[in-house]
């Protein structure tokens, strides 16, 4: 009787042991937390800076001794601003048993050349030698004795970051076995350009890799077409499905288990709330070798005690011209910095409270980042108009009424005579006047002469720069561009207009261009076809 009753016991054990097996640990209500001494104390967080240019940045190791798996935390084109933050994500993780604590690398990135995005210089990071010379620093046991470098290294990153995660993966594919890409920007891979070509985008194939990639589903803006529609966007979720297609297809990557994970528009656009849930969904992958449930995600998603949080909006009238106002409310913080963008394009000059709406932002939604002032809570949270921005009312400006002109341009309806552009209204504090840039809804122009008569304005001259899309099968230099009303001459083509605009197969020419620059039609391979109207062009365009 009493072996019965053993043999029921550990039969009943074992059916516990299974079922437990099979739970997430995020549905299992007991969880097991890691050892404090496993986690990371802020405090210890230090500098390093290799002679090179491009390497310096941050380090952290966890409190208790011993070795770790090395981690690359590569932040955005934003800055390291970030990286308090993320700790403290981590050891919020790793105290919940979903993340293995590691010694945590996370270099600056200077953006010190064009364009300012850093396109450059986080490319040249990876593939100039840089990265592997702090690999191989790390290696020597030279960064922190704490670091596990007989085993492959882990590297995530977000943004621009995302895209050196992709990159350090195929260029130093036997350091990085494990890659995880946040919302990646499209300079990685991009067709016929980016850091790397297709033939090149091979990542480590072994039993111990792990791929990640991701995007939210609120990262786009709202944009406006040719025909004056407006429609969303969003480039991540383009770079994402470019890359996962090329990963895919390329033959390089046949045993590659491709993970992608999308965050909900409930979480915000391009910023830390959705960065932070793709950098964990990542590292829980590559400890668990499953990926986590939307609940374990929450639960691993607790608001840090050092993170900025609150809800940002924008009010006003979203008209060029009007000014606009970022509140912040429910926030941890009370003072803040701010950044005024459109799209990720930030605005020079624009970090203040308060904003007034210009013609660049037609069709546009605007936002707002804000930064907590004092420093004490890091990260940025950020808020977006719920309108685009309208045009303004048209008051054509006089020579002697400087008054009547405002900030901000209208959209104007395409002309059915193709001999005649019109140009949006311009609204200028300034009043027209030689090197004003103006637009049509295809064209790029400035103003290279304004006549006045009797105070008047009555006409002028433009020079064509460039059309607004490269995707042009067509295309009419016209011959006059209205301008508030009055008809300026196009006498000119800028050198490089249409430089490679691949689909171009006709051009036009109107009847008042005078000269055409240099390379005007460069790398134009479908161009066959140029009618030139006009009998004053003293040399034709080759």
């Amino acid at each position: 009787m009493e072996m019965e009753r053993i043999k029921k016991f550990l039969s009943g054990m074992l059916v516990l042991i299974l079922v437990l097996t099979c739970i997430p640990a995020s549905d299992f209500k007991f969880e097991v937390e890691a050892a404090e001494s496993d986690t990371y104390d802020l405090a210890d967080l230090k500098s390093y800076k290799l002679v090179e240019t491009y390497n310096e940045g941050s380090f952290i190791v966890p409190k208790k001794e011993g070795k770790y798996p090395v981690l690359f935390m590569v932040h955005g084109s934003g800055g390291p601003s970030s990286e308090k933050a993320f700790v403290n994500e981590m050891n919020r993780w790793i105290k919940l048993g979903y993340v293995d604590p590691m010694v945590i690398v996370m270099p600056h990135i200077k953006q010190l050349k064009e364009p300012k995005w850093g396109i450059i210089d986080f490319g040249e990071f990876t593939s100039n030698g840089y990265l592997k010379n702090l690999v191989d620093y790390i290696k020597a046991g030279s960064l922190t004795s704490k670091a596990k470098t007989d085993i492959p290294f882990s590297i995530t990153g977000y943004s621009m970051g995302g895209s050196v995660s992709l990159h350090a993966g195929v260029t130093l594919p036997d350091v990085f076995h494990n890659v995880g890409a946040a919302s990646p920007s499209y300079c990685f891979y991009n067709g016929n350009s980016g850091w790397v070509k297709a033939s090149d985008i091979a990542f480590k194939d072994a039993e111990d890799s792990h791929f990640m990639i991701g995007y939210g589903d609120g990262e786009g803006e709202w944009r406006t077409n040719d025909a004056g529609e407006i429609y969303w966007y969003n480039q991540f979720q383009d770079n994402v499905e470019r890359d996962e297609k090329v990963i895919k297809e390329n033959g390089l990557n046949k045993n590659i288990i491709f993970k992608k994970y999308v965050v909900s528009k409930d979480f915000g656009g391009h910023g830390w709330n959705i960065f932070k849930r793709q950098m964990f969904y990542f590292l829980y992958y590559v400890k668990n070798e499953c990926t986590p449930t939307d609940k374990t995600i929450e639960v691993a998603m607790g608001v840090s005690k050092d993170a900025l949080y609150g809800n940002v909006s924008i009010s006003g009238t979203c008209k060029a011209g009007n000014e606009v106002s970022v509140n912040v409310s429910n926030s941890n913080a009370t003072e803040f910095n701010y950044k005024w963008r459109v799209g990720k394009n930030y605005i020079d000059g624009a970090n203040t409270k308060t904003y007034k709406l210009t013609n660049n932002e037609i069709g546009k939604k605007i936002s707002c980042e804000v930064s907590d002032k004092s420093g004490k809570y890091v990260g940025i949270i950020s808020g977006t108009s719920e309108n685009v921005v309208e045009k303004a009312e048209v008051v054509v400006p006089s020579r002697n009424n400087p008054s009547e002109n405002t900030d901000g341009n209208t959209d104007a309806a395409p002309s059915n005579n193709s001999s005649v552009d019109k140009a949006v209204e311009v609204k200028n504090d300034n009043k027209l006047k030689k090197g004003l840039i103006v637009y049509s809804k295809s064209s790029k122009y400035i103003i290279t002469k304004v006549t006045y008569k009797n105070d008047k304005l009555v006409g002028g001259t433009v020079k064509f720069l460039n059309p607004i899309s490269k995707k042009n099968k067509s295309f009419v230099i016209a011959d006059t561009l209205v301008i508030n009303g009055v008809k300026f001459n196009v006498t000119a083509i800028n050198k490089n207009a249409f430089k490679k605009c691949k689909n171009l197969k006709k051009v036009t020419i109107g009847n008042n261009v005078t000269s055409i620059g240099a390379n005007a039609f460069a790398g134009c391979k479908k161009l066959k076809n140029i009618k030139i109207k006009s009998k004053k062009i003293k040399k034709k365009p080759k």
